[in-house]
């Protein structure tokens, strides 16, 4: 773990993303559809500790996707929504234990810009965004560590999407005077 030796460090990870978007699983339960399922995402981050090694600040990366859904509305046939999340974050880490050899805990929070898409080629949602994550550090030999980490995504903005409805763009053409 290149963070309890205060350098620079790279950490990768991948898990499960559960998503809470209210609107559209309503949206989705009014044409009896399924709602919005659990999809998974990939994460990288660039980080350096500091203070000691009890502190580190982190840029991060992240992206999720889920799986497709069936959406209709009054103007078009029935097509696939896809959803996908781009998150760009700073975050800040309190790391507790460091003289611990094989167990370190950490908390951090973090804010950033987020974008999600709901149809591919359209529907897009971006607005700033926050973070909490609890993350335990176990070492697996020296120099290589693996972490278990749970982290709580909310988006900071109300506004609604600016649509009435979701709408296909994938085959929609655009005509201008040039």
């Amino acid at each position: 773990n290149a963070a309890a030796q205060g350098k620079f460090f790279l950490r990768a990870g991948t898990g499960v993303c559960l998503p809470s978007i209210e609107n559209l699983d309503n949206e989705l339960g009014a044409q009896e559809r399924d709602k919005v399922r659990p999809g998974y995402g990939f994460g990288i981050s660039l980080g350096r500790a500091f203070s000691e090694n009890r502190w580190s600040f982190e840029i991060n990366f992240s992206t999720a996707f889920y799986p497709d859904f069936e959406y209709e509305n009054a103007y078009e046939a029935p097509f696939t929504g896809k959803l996908r999340h781009y998150g760009y974050m700073g975050i800040l880490r309190r790391h507790w234990l460091q003289d611990s050899r094989w167990v370190k805990p950490s908390f951090g929070i973090g804010a950033g810009y987020g974008v999600a898409n709901l149809v591919s080629g359209g529907g897009k949602m971006a607005a700033p965004e926050a973070l909490a994550a609890l993350r335990i550090d176990s070492a697996i030999r020296q120099n290589l560590w693996l972490a278990i980490e749970g982290i709580y995504t909310i988006g900071l903005q109300t506004k609604p999407f600016k649509g009435p409805f979701l709408e296909n763009v994938d085959t929609d053409a655009v005509m201008t005077s040039g």
